[in-house]
């Protein structure tokens, strides 16, 4: 029996270095070299997307000694699917010098806000202090004209 190579010529693809990067699960250059597959590789987009990392906070921030000096907040979300509840956002809330913690799940966004007021007053009125630096990730959700006038008043420091 006689095999006509043209006719699989459409079938036959031409193994690089980086399909054998791929296929074997995006090890780096040594291994690849150690296989004595090839002698480089190219640039892997999917490699180098995954070395991007987002920075810390400012480690200055990370200096409260006390309860309520300063709180992280955090809003993650959409979420999908939703929760059996509905919610498809959540709300940390973290407080530095104790490290506790405060997770509130929403169905809205624009619930974060008075969200974190709720939980502001119930920690305030439990410490008996009052907030004075509060940190976020510069969302929408705390720069609104229902959050401004608090910062503008000096009522506690935000820190983005």
């Amino acid at each position: 029996m006689r095999v006509e190579y043209s006719l699989l010529a459409p079938y036959i693809i031409k193994i690089t270095a980086n399909l054998w990067h791929q296929r074997l699960g995006h090890p780096g250059n040594q291994a690849i070299k150690s296989m004595g597959l090839v002698d480089s590789l190219n640039r892997c987009s999917a490699c180098e997307l995954n070395k991007i990392h987002k920075l810390p906070f400012n480690p200055q921030l990370n200096d409260a000694n006390k309860a309520l000096e300063c709180i992280k907040i955090h809003m993650v979300g959409l979420i999908p699917p939703p929760s059996v509840s509905g919610n498809q956002f959540f709300l940390t809330i973290v407080y530095q010098a104790t490290s506790f913690e405060m997770v509130n799940s929403l169905k809205h966004k624009s619930e974060a806000l008075k969200r974190f007021f709720v939980a502001k007053a119930y920690m305030e009125n439990l410490q008996n202090l009052a907030l004075k630096k509060l940190v976020s990730n510069c969302g929408g959700e705390f720069l609104n004209k229902d959050f401004n006038p608090l910062t503008e008043l000096k009522v506690f420091l935000h820190i983005f």
